[in-house]
């Protein structure tokens, strides 16, 4: 029943230096530095008022050093002092998102910050965009605000995202018009930003009145936005409904075009929704949490972080491509769960919890539990009080830190492997694959194929030029071909009669990392049902159960692998280490279940066998 391909296991390593904008985090009550060698946690807090409750944001030079910082409510300098320019004001922006953007060869940086417009509406309110100035030429070079309060939005939603544009000189602020289907996109290069937008119509949903998009991010390379959209209808019905949406991107006319969206989902009110690209642009994670402080009998907390496969282009299903890495449930904790969910310029994923531990995401350019999160990462300098702010950064300034991606296309053993690299800004590639009693180990080329030459596991080391940056990158790779005679279920005899204790699932985990493994049955008509998508299948009733694996994403090499299992469940205790005193003999046995079958390491196999001498049976 088994029809078998070829996979391949990818593992990234990044020893690359990267500009550091985005180093300096500030966080409630905390600030602390994330580089691409890591995280710094004990930086002093500002002596300024930057208490941060909803997210913050910073820039600082390519060295690292900080120019300036916001929490949407005050801008501080390098020195943590308010400037000058703010003081005894406020920009009203303490509750929604800020990013900063520098106009391109200019000392001047756009500081954009949402205000709620109080319309009585609650979480389906709008709000409007406004935008502040600083120019770094000013106090000194510590800078000053020259501007503040201008509007370019007065009924937008509560997130919009920057954008690289066609070249480096010029992005795009991506808004969206509340409870439409329409974007408006503004271009900024040298001159500022322009004052006629770009009007896109893109999303899939048919009501047009549901679009109120809880935040919006753009991908790395520039070419994506995603956003989650959520209406809170607990006015009119029992829950809310929320979905998600993925559009192309055109960098050069600064459209957005349909593409993926997710079946709309009910749910309770959510409190807190965030969306983060991973490094190579390939991977979509969520992070969705649910605060009810007054459900009787004491109120609760929940939480749950998803990954999302985006090379499925097109599907009107996106659950049906996504993972599940972690939900919880704090009952009587109304107060704890996860904050935002942001890449670091470590090319890790961070997650705040309620208090000082944050979450950490290793791997995300890999597909499943693969991705390694870690809920106890590391831990801030400072409690959060409960409110994990989390920083947001310009995804056109964390691109250089993060843009160097090794991708990996087909590998089954006997056909060639193509490989390429995230940024395309490059030159001067010098690869090593790691087989080198095969022909072409090494190439110059940019996008070259190489095939491997027996199944195992090899080192790929890569060295180039980013021309951007003006300096040399080294990245390494560890890559496994397997042999295609390996079924996904090789470590399980072809059928099998199972014997659980009780009621307990006989639980499946093939040895796969990086994979996506679809499950499945099929009825009478060969019609599929009871269809997931995950790394383990809990297996609660006898049947067949099919396994289709996409190693590496929709990249790498398929298998398909089939099981029939047929589950007894026993009514029996676990052994247990039992002591008996010399000259004693003791009966150990098991539930007498048909079709099962026993074996002692005694060399016995019945269902019952004596012992009468010490040791382990």
């Amino acid at each position: 029943m088994r029809r078998i391909a070829l996979t391949i296991s990818l593992a990234l390593s990044l020893s690359a230096q990267a500009q550091l904008e985005t180093a300096h985090w500030f966080l409630q009550g905390s600030r602390q530095l994330v580089t691409p060698g890591g995280v710094s946690a004990g930086q002093s807090t500002p002596a300024a008022d930057l208490r941060v409750t909803q997210a913050s944001t910073s820039i600082s030079d390519a060295s690292g050093n900080l120019l300036f910082a916001t929490n949407g409510s005050t801008i501080i300098d390098r020195n943590m002092a308010v400037m000058p320019g703010m003081s005894g004001k406020d920009l009203g922006g303490a509750d929604g998102k800020t990013l900063i953007h520098q106009v391109p060869g200019t000392s001047r940086y756009y500081v954009f910050y949402h205000v709620g417009n109080n319309d009585d509406r609650k979480d389906n309110m709008s709000w409007t965009l406004k935008y502040a100035i600083v120019d770094m030429s000013l106090n000194g070079g510590k800078g000053d605000v020259t501007v503040m309060n201008q509007s370019v939005e007065t009924h937008a939603s509560p997130s919009y995202t920057l954008a690289e544009g066609a070249n480096d000189k010029e992005a795009w602020l991506i808004t969206h018009r509340m409870e439409t289907d329409s974007f408006r996109v503004y271009r900024i290069d040298a001159s500022g930003l322009s004052q006629t937008p770009v009007v896109s119509r893109a999303g899939n949903s048919p009501n047009n009145i549901d679009y109120h998009y809880w935040d919006l991010k753009a991908s790395f390379d520039g070419k994506r936005v995603a956003g989650i959209v959520f209406r809170n209808n607990t006015l009119d019905f029992v829950v809310a409904t929320w979905h998600m949406e993925v559009m192309d991107f055109d960098a050069a006319s600064g459209r957005l075009f349909s593409n993926m969206s997710s079946q709309p989902e009910l749910s309770y009110l959510f409190t807190g929704m965030s969306l983060e690209f991973s490094p190579d642009s390939r991977l979509l994670y969520s992070v969705m949490v649910q605060r009810l402080p007054d459900y009787k009998p004491c109120g609760f907390a929940s939480d749950a972080v998803r990954q999302y496969e985006l090379c499925h282009s097109g599907t009107r299903d996106m659950g049906a491509y996504s993972h599940i890495l972690f939900v919880d449930f704090h009952s009587c904790a109304p107060r704890t769960s996860f904050g935002r969910i942001v890449l670091g310029a470590d090319k890790r994923m961070h997650i705040p919890f309620s208090g000082d531990r944050v979450s950490v995401i290793r791997y995300p350019n890999r597909i499943g539990d693969a991705c390694g999160l870690v809920l106890d990462g590391y831990r801030t300098a400072a409690s959060n009080d409960s409110l994990p702010g989390t920083p947001q950064f310009d995804p056109t300034l964390m691109k250089w830190a993060v843009q160097n991606n090794i991708i990996s296309e087909g590998g089954c053993l006997g056909f060639p492997v193509r490989f390429s690299v995230s940024n395309k800004r490059v030159s001067g590639h010098r690869w090593d694959f790691g087989d080198p009693s095969s022909a072409g180990n090494i190439s110059a080329q940019a996008e070259p194929f190489h095939q491997y030459s027996a199944p195992g596991k090899y080192r790929i080391t890569l060295r180039m030029h980013d021309d951007i940056l003006g300096r040399d990158v080294d990245l390494e790779d560890s890559i496994e071909v397997i042999d295609p005679g390996n079924p996904i279920l090789q470590d399980l005899p072809k059928d099998t009669t199972i014997c659980t204790p009780g009621m307990d699932p006989f639980v499946v985990r093939p040895r796969l990392e990086s994979s996506h493994m679809r499950w499945y049955q099929l009825d009478g008509q060969g019609k599929e049902f009871n269809s997931r998508l995950s790394d383990t299948l809990a297996i609660s009733e006898s049947g067949t159960w099919y396994v289709e694996l996409e190693k590496n994403g929709c990249l790498g090499c398929r298998k398909i692998d089939s099981i029939h299992v047929e589950l007894k469940h026993a009514d029996y205790k676990p052994l247990r280490d039992t002591v008996i005193c010399a000259g004693e003999t003791l009966e150990l046995g098991m539930p007498d279940v048909p079709g099962a079958t026993i074996r002692w390491s005694n060399g016995e196999s019945g269902f019952r066998t004596r012992v009468s001498a010490p040791g382990t049976l």
